[in-house]
Formats: C-alpha cells, sequence, structure tokens
C-alpha cells in the first residue's frame, strides 16, 4: 500500500514558522492526517539526522493540496514537498507512524527514496 505525504511550511503571524509533516493513513485518504511539528525541514535532513518532531492533533484530508492563509488568524501555509510513503514492514499504517518498523518514502519529483524511523517525539533519517 502506497499512501501520501506532504510536508507543508507554517508561517505564523508573529513572523516566526515551523514544519508541518503530514501523512495520509488510508487511499483514497479519507481519515484524517497524523501531523507533526518539526522545527527543521525534514526532508533536507542528512542520512542519520534525527528530527525532534511534536505530535499534533491529526488534520483534515485538504491539507495533501491547501496552499494558502489559514482561518482565525493563524498564518498561511506552503507545500514544500509531497510524495508517497509506506511502511517497509508488514504492519497497519498508524503503527507504522507510531514508530513500529520503519517507512519508505519517495518525493515527487525525485527519483531518491528516503528511509526512516517515526516515533512521536523524533524521525530518523536512515538512508
Amino acid at each position: 500500500m502506497v499512501l501520501r505525504t506532504v510536508i507543508l511550511r507554517h508561517d505564523l503571524p508573529d513572523g516566526s514558522g515551523h514544519f508541518d509533516w503530514m501523512f495520509a493513513l488510508d487511499d483514497p485518504p479519507a481519515s484524517r492526517l497524523a501531523t507533526w511539528r518539526c522545527a527543521v525541514r525534514p526532508d533536507e535532513a542528512e542520512v542519520g539526522a534525527v528530527v525532534p518532531m511534536e505530535a499534533l492533533a491529526p488534520h483534515r484530508t485538504a491539507y495533501l493540496t491547501f496552499e494558502g492563509p489559514l482561518d482565525g488568524g493563524r498564518g498561511s501555509v506552503r507545500r514544500v514537498a509531497a510524495g508517497w510513503w509506506r511502511p517497509t514492514e508488514e504492519v497497519e499504517p498508524a503503527r507504522a507512524l507510531a514508530g513500529e518498523g520503519g517507512v519508505e518514502i519517495a518525493w515527487d519529483g525525485s527519483a531518491g527514496r528516503q528511509h526512516w524511523l517515526l516515533g512521536s517525539r523524533a524521525a530518523t533519517r536512515c538512508a
């Protein structure tokens, strides 16, 4: 099973910002997106790098394609990377994202693949 992933740059009204890394849990994406906040752009991490992540509440699937201002004065989002992901082992997608095994990601527009170990507080790029 191949599922969608996206990284959004979330710029806040105070001028600060972060990255939101979102993962679809089904195909077509009907349920909400598993989402983490990252201080650095995770798809540009070096092999072996550990990227601290903060688990957020699940987000709407509209964020797979949405870009622009957010309601309620929450700033704006811009897509910086999109692609596909799948668990590297035979586990449910939610369990893979919780750290039971790794995930493989292929970014759109790139022939390379990335392998990650994910958990609720950090992600490690393996290759």
